[in-house]
């Protein structure tokens, strides 16, 4: 099956313009409700980069929850950061700074640090814990490299053949459209293109949770569906960093990763994302569709793709009238790995010039 009936209904309404509209609205009133409840919180903090609210009334709810940041718990805090993670404009340099003397949460120190080298600033790491190497590769930016058309190909012979394994390539601007193709069992890669989003609404780098999609390799689970409605019913393509389910002990270590990748290139930062990722405990990627509103994104680059919380997004288009999905990259990936048939393998993800 192609999609879930279960939450197809929901996915029907969600594209309606009527409720697209409504929804717009519910969003804004959010906003200016203010009320510091935690359900309210979490909401606003989700909702901002979900739906690209920053210029739609976000400044006077960033002013409001900046000015209560210290009082947050941890997990809002790391929320908080992440929703202006590339938002000089809400979130400044010396505000950073101020945070970083105070903060006592390692992965809300790792994630200032993270905003301050988005800004261009580079003070000494310290206090990080886990996090500490994958920093200092953000500083050097070896993080983004991108991978040459020979070292791809030998990367790809070590794959095994008689698995389905998907090739994904994408630039370090997670604002560009990547793509995702099959690896098909006589080494090539497939004619067919399927266009999809790597980019999280947060932008944030993809060692933190709902940061971008991590480069490297991921195993791939199978197929599922999801309840989310703002995913809709499309079958999605479930994946696991290495670590991530105790109950498959061959993707469980540093070793198990580097049998994957040739031995030149073991240590690469760029193709470890995944495996720093894994480590520092992020978790449930997948492939999937999008009943998102493409409409928010409309001034973006990447329009009209949706991004998500970290995951792969496809191309959905829905009509607006009727609830009719009309294009769909998901869907058209979906029945291309149906019709080859070989049992899943692996996702490897890759940066590299696109042209």
């Amino acid at each position: 099956m192609l999609w879930s009936t279960s939450v197809w209904s929901q996915s029907l309404k969600r594209t309606l313009n009527a409720n697209r509209e409504a929804f717009r609205e519910e969003m804004l009133q959010e906003l200016k409700a203010t009320d510091f409840s935690d359900p309210w919180i979490n909401k606003v903090l989700w909702a901002i980069p979900a739906f690209n609210l920053y210029e739609r009334g976000a400044e006077e709810t960033f002013r409001a929850l900046i000015g209560k940041y210290k009082t947050l718990e941890a997990q809002r805090r790391y929320h908080f950061l992440l929703a202006f993670y590339d938002r000089s404009d809400f979130l400044t340099g010396e505000q950073l700074s101020q945070m970083l003397d105070t903060e006592i949460d390692v992965k809300c120190r790792a994630l200032i640090y993270a905003c301050l080298f988005q800004r261009s600033l580079c003070p000494k790491i310290r206090d990080v814990g886990p996090y500490e190497k994958v920093l200092n590769t953000l500083v050097n930016e070896t993080y983004y490299d991108r991978l040459q058309n020979n070292d791809i190909f030998k990367v790809l012979r070590l794959l095994n053949r008689e698995q389905l394994n998907l090739v994904a390539f994408v630039d370090p601007d997670r604002n560009q459209i990547g793509s995702i193709q099959v690896l098909q069992k006589d080494g090539r890669l497939s004619e067919n293109v399927y266009p999809f989003l790597f980019r999280a609404a947060s932008n944030a780098p993809s060692c933190f949770t709902n940061g971008n999609t991590p480069t490297g390799f991921f195993k791939i689970r199978g197929t599922g569906n999801s309840d989310n409605p703002f995913i809709g019913p499309s079958t999605t393509i479930e994946t696991y960093l290495i670590g991530e389910y105790p109950d498959d002990p061959d993707w469980q270590t540093i070793k198990d990763y580097d049998r994957l990748v040739p031995e030149h290139l073991r240590g690469n930062e760029m193709l470890y994302q995944a495996f720093y990722a894994g480590q520092l405990q992020r978790s449930e990627i997948i492939i999937h569709g999008s009943t998102i509103d493409p409409t928010f994104f409309r001034n973006t680059d990447f329009y009209p793709f949706t991004p998500s919380l970290g995951c792969m997004t496809a191309k959905e288009i829905w009509d607006p009238e009727a609830g009719n999905l009309l294009v769909s990259s998901q869907l058209d990936l979906i029945k291309a790995t149906e019709v080859d048939g070989r049992p899943w393998g692996f996702l490897l993800i890759v940066n590299k010039e696109l042209n």
